[in-house]
């Protein structure tokens, strides 16, 4: 017989990441959309309550279609150490800001079981991440209008539970990575940052993801329509000018909270707003992707 599930805390931005951006004191920063900052250890900030278990019976009702799927990131989570060791050893090269990034990224060459690795991690903290929550029930809520408490979180968990596997399995094999450095400005993170998936999708045709994983690092996932297959991954120390806009993206994309270790943003007017924004036409992004993906580079019978 199944048992009633436990009350836990599910952390989304999980404890072998949010480590990272602790100070020297053990503390990092959590700011909202007033400017209200508050400084305690990582470990306390980016948890939702119950955030992967699906419930559906009324008044609190126990079902036997009641499950925790708090066990699709453990994966990721047992990775991450690695993953991290991994992106802080690559080979990175300032350079002057006049170079197009193209010219300034250097190929890594690495097995694609590290790349999986990396695409497992980085999928993970899109999918839990509060931003991609508030989309899987937004079709819902356009068609109905408000829904209960209760029977939103049951419609979260729903469209969630089988995210995770279905995404990650479906870009182990695709799309190129650019993992960017920065060489004095910090990283922030946030309860949203930049990534189209979305839960409807089967083959991860067009996705992309940029997370801020350390202060110092930053993932650019793209898997575009067209794009050079070689070389997968690349590096590039980005200007501080590159990491403040960077910054901006994730205030755009992030809603109620932000998170720094040393260095405060300046908040824009985006963030304050206090909701899940995101780039119109023309994305800014467009630019850092077209230039990940090489295609103007080669002939179209080598692109695919």
């Amino acid at each position: 017989m199944t048992r009633k599930l436990k009350s836990e805390r599910h952390h989304w931005w999980p404890l072998c990441v949010s480590k990272h951006w602790n100070d020297e004191g053990g503390c990092t920063h959590w700011i909202g959309p007033s400017g209200e900052t508050v400084r305690a250890p990582a470990k306390n900030f980016g948890v939702i309550g119950n955030a992967h278990h699906v419930k559906l019976g009324k008044n609190n009702e126990f079902t036997s279609w009641d499950q925790n799927f708090e066990k699709e990131f453990r994966e990721a989570d047992d990775r991450f150490p690695d993953v991290i060791d991994f992106l802080n050893g690559l080979k990175r090269v300032h350079v002057p800001l006049r170079k197009r990034p193209i010219d300034r990224f250097i190929p890594q060459h690495t097995d694609e079981n590290m790349l999986s690795d990396l695409i497992e991690c980085i999928v993970s903290l899109a999918v839990r991440s509060p931003k991609f929550r508030e989309s899987a029930v937004a079709l819902a809520e356009h068609i109905r209008g408000p829904i209960a408490k209760k029977e939103r979180n049951s419609l979260i968990a729903s469209n969630l539970m089988h995210c995770q596997r279905r995404f990650a399995d479906a870009l182990m094999l695709k799309g190129k990575i650019a993992v960017l450095y920065s060489f004095a400005k910090e990283f922030i993170f946030g309860d949203g940052f930049y990534q189209n998936l979305r839960v409807e999708d089967l083959d991860g045709e067009g996705v992309r993801i940029i997370v801020p994983v350390t202060p110092n690092i930053t993932v650019l996932f793209a898997n575009p329509y067209q794009y050079i297959s070689e070389p997968r991954l690349v590096t590039l120390m980005l200007t501080d000018g590159e990491v403040g806009f960077f910054n901006n993206t994730v205030q755009v994309y992030s809603g109620k909270s932000l998170f720094y270790r040393n260095l405060a943003p300046i908040l824009l007017n985006d963030f304050r707003i206090g909701k899940h924004l995101f780039y119109g036409h023309p994305d800014p992004i467009d630019n850092w992707v077209n230039e990940l993906s090489g295609v103007q580079l080669v002939p179209p019978s080598i692109i695919f």
